[in-house]
């Protein structure tokens, strides 16, 4: 299937959405920050697709960073510079504004669901 990158802040949430998506026959590469996602996409060759949450705002020590950049942030830079990767930009909590993403959406907590939104990325 295909090579997918997951970015989420939240250790729990990225972990879900990593068994759905490997259960579903993908290859993840997981980031938890916009920096680091950055530096994935750059070093990582043939990654299809970015599913990455929208506030992104956790640091690893679990405090807060309200100037770090954020899903539509990366969803922008990647982009630029990668426009041939499909993006879905996911929150639990939904305030949308205008992106590049291919789809924007509240976080699915349903594995068939979700995999069927991937699946749908992908075409």
């Amino acid at each position: 299937m295909a090579k997918i990158l997951l970015v989420d802040d939240n250790l729990e949430e990225r972990d879900f959405f990593k068994k759905c998506l490997t259960e579903d026959g993908h290859e993840v590469i997981t980031a938890h920050s916009v920096r680091e996602a950055l530096g994935a996409l750059k070093y990582t060759n043939g990654i299809e697709a970015v599913i990455s949450d929208i506030h992104l705002v956790y640091l690893f020590d679990g405090t807060r960073d309200e100037n770090a950049l954020d899903g539509y942030d990366l969803a922008t830079l990647a982009k630029l510079h990668y426009p041939q990767v499909r993006f879905l930009l996911q929150s639990g909590d939904p305030e949308y504004r205008k992106s590049p993403a291919d789809i924007q959406m509240e976080k699915i907590w349903d594995k068939e669901m979700f995999q069927r939104v991937v699946r749908k990325l992908l075409k």
